[in-house]
């Protein structure tokens, strides 16, 4: 079959990135000095602003979210940067092509400045050429393709476009000549619903586990789906199995970061290991990664055991780590122990620094005493968090991520239950 790149809203319309080369021309001739700040939610509006970026020969800036405090760290960096939310140019009409193609762009101009999450400290720049993003896009489709993604296939995502794991699978793999993406972001269980009747099969949900947690809550009912993609945070063997026994369908998760993009992936439901994307590898002597698009051998910053020269086991992250009374603990670790309460519906910890103590917040309807109950029965008492909070909602990233100092504020406001 005849296999069309784009992104689209609605079945009958597919958009190409050829039309969009010609979209942003207007955009990158209105101020061509100006690096340009993409807020767009809607993903042909994101793609049209970061070609027209392109064009200028500027970076695309990424925020780490689109938050006042976020906003206000790029233009800190880049303060002649000009904001975009949305592009008021229309489409050019059906069959509009631009000469200028992304093969056409210096391999060392800078394409992106991205901004880490900023879950555990302050968001730190990234800087990426064309080069390095269209890397990670080759990369990307080759790992895909084990899974069994079809070329055709249709995303949906709920991821924003801004975050590496959004504009490597929504945007550059369609700029590399593969797959349909819904242009939209769709945030409620309903509207990602809507959005995936809105495209044509075989359909792929691109999400995070925060997110795909809710639509199983939620219960409704979705069209026919024949993967789900979920990154940005661990996804645990329990949600992983929900997923494929509830929606029928194959569960890939994805590994990476803002520094290197997405480099491995596992199905969780059967592999333990992760296998790194086709044209990755570790180095034999120092276990640093090997990759062409990657401008040095990178280092995987979370701790990971290396079984080959392409997989390792992934076993947390440097500062997943708790240290209490002399005393290790996984971060991790207890908040599984603390989302395994009955009742407890989510939760998030966090290391009180200079305290020597641990700090949790948690939605849910147990009390604190009957959590502590819990917890006293499993794991050692100096890791029972104190304080320890009840809240109506953790405060997290736009890809689910707990947000450390916004947890820290609220362990410090009121009473603890």
């Amino acid at each position: 079959m005849t296999v069309v790149a784009g992104w689209q809203s609605r079945r009958e319309s597919v958009v190409e990135p050829a039309v969009l080369w010609a979209r942003a021309a207007a955009l990158a001739g209105a101020d061509p000095a100006r690096p340009l700040l993409n807020l767009c939610v809607d993903r042909m509006d994101f793609a049209t602003v970061l070609l027209a970026a392109a064009r200028r020969g500027q970076p695309c800036l990424l925020p780490s979210a689109d938050s006042a405090a976020a906003i206000e760290a790029v233009l800190a960096r880049y303060p002649d940067a000009q904001a975009c939310r949305d592009v008021d140019a229309p489409l050019p009409r059906t069959g509009t092509r631009d000469a200028q193609g992304l093969d056409k762009l210096p391999d060392a101009q800078l394409a992106t400045v991205g901004f880490t999450s900023g879950s555990t400290g302050a968001p730190k720049p990234v800087s990426k050429t064309w080069a390095n993003l269209l890397g990670d896009a080759r990369c990307l489709v080759a790992g895909l393709d084990r899974h069994g993604l079809a070329q055709h296939a249709a995303l949906v995502a709920t991821v924003p476009p801004q975050h590496m794991y959004g504009l490597e699978l929504t945007v550059l793999t369609v700029l590399a000549g593969r797959y349909r993406v819904h242009a939209g972001r769709p945030f409620f269980p309903a509207d990602v619903a809507s959005a995936l009747e809105a495209v044509d099969g075989p359909r792929v949900l691109v999400s995070t586990p925060v997110h795909l947690q809710a639509v199983l809550k939620s219960q409704v009912v979705l069209p026919p789906i024949d993967v789900v993609i979920s990154a940005s945070a661990p996804l645990s063997a329990e949600l992983a199995r929900s997923l494929e026994s509830t929606l029928g369908c194959r569960v890939v998760e994805i590994y990476g970061s803002t520094e290197t993009g997405a480099i491995a992936s596992r199905e969780p439901c059967r592999d333990a290991i992760w296998q790194l994307f086709p044209g990755i590898r570790f180095d034999a002597v120092d276990g640093g990664l090997v990759c062409e698009h990657l401008p040095q051998q990178a280092q995987v910053q979370d701790q990971i055991e290396v079984v080959n020269a392409t997989g390792f086991r992934l076993l947390g992250r440097p500062d997943d780590m708790i240290k209490v009374a002399g005393k290790r603990y996984s971060r991790q670790a207890l908040t599984r122990q603390l989302l395994a309460i009955p009742g407890v519906e989510d939760a998030a910890v966090v290391g009180l620094s200079g305290a020597g103590r641990v700090g949790a917040v948690v939605v849910g309807s147990p009390s604190s005493s009957q959590i502590r109950r819990w917890l006293a029965e499993r794991i050692d008492p100096v890791f029972i968090p104190r304080p320890l909070r009840r809240v109506s909602a953790i405060p997290k990233t736009a890809t689910g991520k707990p947000t450390a100092a916004a947890i820290r504020v609220l362990l410090e406001q009121g009473e603890a239950d």
